[in-house]
């Protein structure tokens, strides 16, 4: 449950932030500096509690649906993108004993499934957004094409996976 709170709370304030900052600088030049920042934090606030709610529900739907990975338990989720070039596929990154797998959720374009074994795994890395936010995680499969996720707590996961390709 505590996987939840994190990824309740981290949404709510990078999206808060995300949206509240721009539309409160916005709002400034309009209503003046007081009021525009009020009204850009305060709708920042909703946005962000509204995502929070919906990543939530997302996170509890999508982990009723997929329980298990080439008919291996899933032992670790998150809710996580995976990037293709200039797509972003919303979904869950899942964990098993022996997969590394990751299913798009029905709403995206594209939900093609992806299933790595451990052992067609050559490196796995952690990089930044933007430069900034230390949420991607670059997993190289053997034939060096890099699939690149984006998720919380994507050390972690770093380490976890290493520790499954080392064995």
């Amino acid at each position: 449950m505590l996987g939840h709170q994190k990824t309740f709370g981290a949404t709510v304030i990078w999206t808060a932030l995300a949206f509240g900052v721009p539309t409160g600088i916005v709002l400034s030049f309009i209503h003046g500096p007081i009021k525009g920042i009020g009204l850009g934090a305060a709708s920042g606030l909703l946005f962000g509690i509204c995502m929070g709610v919906f990543v939530k529900r997302q996170f509890q739907t999508l982990s009723e649906k997929w329980t298990t990975i080439q008919g291996q338990p899933v032992i670790k989720r998150a809710m996580a993108n995976h990037r293709i070039n200039d797509e972003s596929r919303g979904g869950q990154l899942l964990m098993t004993e022996d997969w590394l797998a990751f299913r798009a959720h029905e709403n995206n374009f594209n939900s093609t499934p992806i299933d790595i074994p451990y052992k067609g795994i050559s490196r796995i890395e952690t990089d930044k957004t933007m430069g900034l936010i230390s949420n991607r995680l670059l997993v190289t499969i053997i034939n060096d094409m890099t699939i690149d996720f984006v998720l919380w707590e994507n050390r972690e996961w770093a380490e976890i996976i290493q520790n499954k390709i080392s064995q």
